[in-house]
């Protein structure tokens, strides 16, 4: 049984699937994706509900080629702002991973440390490959993973919560959710989706860190943004923004757009409701002109506030459970979204496993109209040696193996 409905989550699930094994999937929410969720807003759908970034890693272009999603360059300016200097987001990215392991150092968090060190490994390995994101966005992944078990006769359950799993004697593990109890022979937990885990004994310690998200989607009304992808560093409260206008369906008018931000640190201030939310919109469009990606004369038309409570498990806690628990838990690590994605793509071998009648179908099932140009229909791949990535994979959603 499995909790969740991110992308990893599905691969995992379509991995498993592919082994002949019995699944469920539980989510949480009504619709599926997770963090990675799109959402109808402005008239539009297919907004998404975060700021995503798919790391520039060879592998992932690869594993995604494969699984038949098309990637795009970007249209627009792509890099990151420093003090107001605009610097390559390659850079950007090395940053990032130099800052988190030296900030986890300092906290005595030597696993996370490691953990930086190995993505700024990779960021510098990496640093001439392109950043590549779906023409539809990262909505485009789930849907083909969700087509693909389909064909397998595997359906999320939405609108399940799994409040706890509890080990049985036996070796199998009883889930109970707020539709009643099912028994599973094991349960996979995710870094970002997980539940309360207890033993005959004792309730396992997950170590959760709890931190707070916070995106804003802006229509904006003016000339088109001049970015695609942009992060800011240094006393901003911005953290990351992405021109969401051409994902959208249908699109918004020709003068207006679509703009996704996440806010820096939004956790003292989440429960101001009303004004405070127009006055963090209006905050957000006025960094976006001063930074020059949008024009001085747009105006704000409206916003849509998404907010998360990400609870994740840290790495070191999750090899723990691994190492512990192997006979009912199955463990996804899923803080580094590239990493994980091209490894769990990586393992499927679609084109490896007998051709049953629901396999042929979903090896013969062409991709969404817009995505079979360029689609390839070998789903077959190396087992990737050295991806990275980071997403914010906030599911509050439940999955059990």
């Amino acid at each position: 049984m499995l909790i969740g409905t991110s992308p990893l989550v599905l691969c995992h699930a379509l991995d498993r699937s592919l082994r002949g094994e019995s699944i469920r999937i539980l989510e949480e929410r009504r619709e599926t994706g997770g963090a990675w969720r799109t959402v109808d807003a402005f008239g539009c759908g297919g907004v998404e509900a975060a700021v995503h970034l798919i790391e520039n890693r060879s592998a992932v272009h690869r594993a995604l080629s494969q699984l038949g999603v098309p990637l795009n360059p970007p249209a627009g300016r792509t890099g990151a702002l420093l003090g107001g200097v605009e610097i390559p987001l390659a850079l950007s990215r090395a940053l990032a991973y130099l800052g988190v392991s030296g900030k986890s150092v300092l906290r005595g968090d030597l696993g996370r440390a490691h953990t930086a060190l190995i993505g700024l490994g990779r960021a510098v390995r990496e640093y001439r490959t392109p950043f590549l994101y779906p023409p539809r966005g990262a909505r485009q992944i789930t849907d083909r993973l969700l087509q693909l078990l389909a064909a397998r006769g595997v359906q999320p359950e939405c609108g399940i919560r799994v409040r706890q799993a509890r080990r049985l004697g036996c070796g199998a593990c009883l889930v109970e959710t707020d539709h009643g109890e099912f028994a599973a022979r094991r349960i996979a937990i995710a870094s970002r989706a997980h539940c309360r885990l207890r033993r005959e004994d004792r309730t396992l310690d997950l170590s959760l860190r709890t931190t707070s998200l916070e995106c804003i989607a802006l229509l904006l009304e003016g000339p088109a943004p001049s970015f695609d992808y942009i992060e800011f560093h240094g006393r901003t409260t911005l953290r990351r923004a992405r021109n969401l206008t051409a994902m959208t369906h249908p699109s918004p008018a020709p003068d207006r757009h679509i703009v996704s931000v996440e806010i820096r640190a939004p956790a003292a201030q989440a429960s101001r409701p009303g004004a405070c939310e127009h006055a963090h919109a209006a905050e957000a469009l006025a960094t976006l002109q001063r930074a020059g990606l949008v024009a001085p004369s747009t105006m704000l038309i409206a916003a849509r506030i998404e907010r998360f409570e990400v609870r994740t498990i840290p790495d070191w806690r999750m090899r723990r459970i691994a190492r512990e628990e192997c006979d009912w838990i199955l463990p996804m690590r899923t803080t580094d979204f590239g990493e994980e994605l091209a490894s769990a793509l990586g393992r499927l071998q679609l084109a490896s496993h007998p051709p049953t009648q629901s396999t042929r179908h979903a090896a013969e099932m062409p991709p969404p109209e817009e995505d079979r140009e360029g689609a390839r229909k070998d789903f077959s791949a190396d087992s990737p040696d050295s991806l990275g990535g980071a997403a914010h994979e906030a599911s509050s959603s439940r999955v059990a193996s």
